[in-house]
């Protein structure tokens, strides 16, 4: 029995680590949008187009660099069709 509540434990323990990794994703990815508009909307206000083209390029390029390593770091390479779902998948097929 303690087998059984260790591994609940662990497994539970995984998923709650999972959870905070994509809430921070989600968190970050919020603030890049908000920032970039925030800063899109400065710059053509102050120099039309030419500026958030710049602004663009400057801030959100490599900010969305940045970003970009941070969603491949929580959803890894399989986003759409990781092991999890490959054994959902499975299980479906083989209940029918």
């Amino acid at each position: 029995m303690k087998t059984t509540n260790n591994n609940k434990e662990t497994q539970y323990k995984i998923a709650k680590d999972r959870v905070k990794k994509i809430k921070s994703f989600y968190k970050h990815l919020t603030v890049y949008l908000i920032i970039n508009l925030f800063f899109a909307s400065r710059a053509f206000y102050a120099s039309g187009i030419e500026g958030v083209k710049h602004t663009a390029l400057s801030v959100g390029l490599l900010w969305g660099i940045g970003l970009l390593f941070h969603w491949y770091a929580t959803f890894g390479k399989n986003l759409f069709f990781s092991n999890e779902w490959e054994e959902q998948k499975i299980k479906e097929l083989i209940d029918g």
